[in-house]
């Protein structure tokens, strides 16, 4: 997995463990990882094609991460 689709994936893991199971929008993840909003936008494609996340359509928030089982002190222990 690509570097920015790994730190997009563990910041979507993170929050979802701090909000309690709430996704970010694609704007909160541009502007928490310092990445254009295009470029998650991309990433985040990728991530559904590879089965890792999945988006509920229409909904701001609505990622769902769909493979693996961890917690936020596991994966991404930097992000608060």
């Amino acid at each position: 997995m690509e570097e920015k689709s790994q730190n997009i994936l563990n910041y979507i893991i993170a929050y979802k463990v701090s909000w309690d199971g709430l996704g970010p929008t694609l704007q909160e993840i541009a502007d928490a990882l310092g990445y254009p909003k295009p470029t998650v936008t991309d990433h985040v494609k990728r991530l559904v094609i590879a089965g890792t996340i999945t988006r509920v359509p229409g909904r701001a928030g609505g990622i769902m991460v769909t493979r693996g089982k961890w917690t936020c002190a596991e994966i991404a222990p930097n992000v608060s």
